[in-house]
């Protein structure tokens, strides 16, 4: 841009102040000095996202979230049957142990869901897997005790009333919350 001397003028740019500073384009009424790398509109530091190739704006920057963590219909459509499956197969094999899962029982739940749903996933981490993984646990708890009641000989409504009792929960609810917990750290 030429002066009307005919000289060149560095660092001011059309529409703007003697100073060179500019308005943000998100953010009229904050001034700025800064322009996204690519497209060249005024950033303010709200604004500005720093990338190895410079400071851009957040459309030129096309944030998205990173692979491992978008869960897709295709990766829920293996998790929840999976996550059935581990909840009635651990539940199957804890019910010949002893009923209470108490403490012990919990990081050992834990552990194999954790475990279990982060290969069904395909190592896939996030908080919705994380919910699925301690709705898991606490379905295995509820399993585990419902086929140790139809193992001895009870009928299937006992069962599911002696799961859901307070008896069977309130012996199982520190195994529950380590298993919660172990589950949910496997899958960070």
């Amino acid at each position: 841009m030429a002066d009307s001397s005919g000289g060149l003028v560095i660092g001011e740019r059309e529409g703007t102040g003697a100073e060179g500073v500019r308005r943000c384009a998100r953010h009229p009424s904050v001034e700025t000095v800064v322009s996204c790398g690519r497209c060249d509109r005024p950033v303010c530091p709200r604004c500005m996202i720093f990338t190895p190739v410079g400071v851009r704006c957040p459309s030129c920057a096309q944030l998205r979230r990173l692979p491992q963590y978008v869960l897709t219909p295709r990766v829920y459509a293996r998790v929840i049957p999976g996550a059935l499956l581990l909840a009635l197969g651990i539940g199957f094999l804890l019910s010949f142990a002893y009923p209470g899962l108490g403490f012990l029982g919990g990081i050992v739940v834990g552990y194999l869901v954790g475990t279990g749903l982060r290969r069904v996933s395909g190592y896939k981490q996030g908080r919705e897997i994380e919910i699925v993984a301690g709705a898991t646990v606490v379905l295995t708890v509820l399993a585990s005790s419902m086929f140790y009641v139809v193992r001895a000989g009870g009928r299937l409504d006992a069962a599911l009333r002696f799961a859901v009792s307070g008896q069977s929960l309130g012996v199982n609810v520190l195994g529950i919350v380590a298993g919660v917990y172990i589950a949910v750290q496997r899958l960070r």
